[in-house]
């Protein structure tokens, strides 16, 4: 029931965040600013997240599922999939940054 609008506010309030990093917003007015940059380009927003979730998980199945299991490799899967979930956040900030 409330998975509907937990999307849409998710998406609008994607950047409130890097509001706050960014542009030193706070509060009320960072969730504000998140929701102008994405009103009128919500479906955009939306699917690069998407995009990029989905880059994220094939990516850190595909080495779950090629990399043996002992610990030194658990090392460097945890190490590769924290390079892929910081592409992730590099991502989102460029494309809050184009906004």
């Amino acid at each position: 029931m409330f998975i509907i609008p937990g999307v849409i506010f998710m998406v609008f309030w994607a950047f409130a965040l890097y509001a706050v990093i960014l542009n030193g917003k706070s509060g009320l007015e960072a969730l504000s600013y998140s929701k102008s940059l994405v009103k009128g380009r919500w479906w955009k927003v939306f699917l690069y997240f998407i995009v990029f979730s989905i880059i994220a998980s094939v990516i850190s199945w595909v080495l779950d599922a090629v990399l043996p299991d002992n610990k030194i490799i658990n090392v460097i899967y945890s190490t590769l999939s924290n390079l892929v979930f910081t592409f992730v956040i590099v991502a989102a900030t460029v494309l809050y940054l184009n906004l």
